[in-house]
């Protein structure tokens, strides 16, 4: 048990004393239990009637502070949650020299604020890298000419970079029906690649990498759905989900 102490002060008056006011100041202590609920109420001295009055309105207001202070923080972590969602997913572009998961490693570190050597990269059966103890953040990597392409999101994702350039069409053959008429449709060389790096970051969304068969799959029919960025000479595409943005740092 510990002791709570209240503090008030009372005015004096008389009929000759008008004029001046004596202060007196009264202290009441009221024994109460660990809890605070318990010390405001049935501990309160009932042989004060304003007193309890007192002590009754400021354990209201108490537990309508907490109140909202609870629903206060609930909407913070649900805004953080959806800014968490929007923002993340990002696909930086670097130069091919750049060691691809020391940079990964930094931002998971700065974002977990722990120390990047802790991170322990894992992979799959298929070869596909992911942290270890950390199953909100995810990456792939893919390189091609110049340039490194580092997709992040707080879900799966696959990424795939290519140099535009010459095409062997020979490859559509391992392409679906529908991919390959697209790809013929016009503007053949970009919309190869449009189709082939698509077709790259879905199997590596999924995890499989090309073992999983060109052919098994149309990139109109995957989800989810991807997108594809022009840099430079290269293209860039995307399987994730939500909207990523494309961060330059050459």
């Amino acid at each position: 048990m510990s002791s709570f102490v209240f503090l008030y002060k009372k005015r004096d008056s008389n009929k000759e004393g008008a004029k001046r006011k004596k202060t007196t100041s009264m202290v009441v202590f009221a024994d109460v239990a660990t809890s605070l609920g318990e010390a405001i109420g049935a501990e309160a001295p009932r042989q004060n009637p304003s007193l309890c009055a007192k002590i009754g309105k400021f354990r209201k207001k108490l537990a309508d502070f907490t109140f909202s202070l609870f629903t206060f923080h609930s909407f913070i972590a649900l805004f953080i949650k959806i800014w968490y969602y929007i923002f993340m997913n990002k696909i930086y572009i670097l130069p091919r020299g750049t060691d691809a998961y020391g940079f990964v490693k930094q931002i998971a570190a700065e974002k977990y604020n722990i120390v990047s050597s802790a991170l322990e990269i894992m992979r799959n059966a298929h070869g596909k890298p992911y942290f270890k103890n950390i199953p909100d953040f995810h990456f792939n990597i893919s390189h091609s000419g110049d340039f490194l392409a580092i997709a992040i999101s707080n879900r799966d994702v696959g990424i795939d970079i290519e140099k535009i350039r010459k095409p062997d069409f020979r490859i559509t053959k391992r392409f679906c029906s529908d991919e390959q008429a697209y790809i013929t449709e016009t503007d053949s060389i970009n919309r190869f690649f449009e189709v082939w790096t698509k077709k790259e970051a879905c199997l590596k969304y999924k995890g499989t990498g090309l073992s999983g068969g060109l052919n098994t799959f149309s990139i109109f029919e995957f989800s989810p759905l991807q997108n594809s960025y022009i840099f430079n000479e290269y293209i860039i595409s995307v399987c994730g989900h939500g909207n990523f943005e494309l961060v330059i740092k050459t």
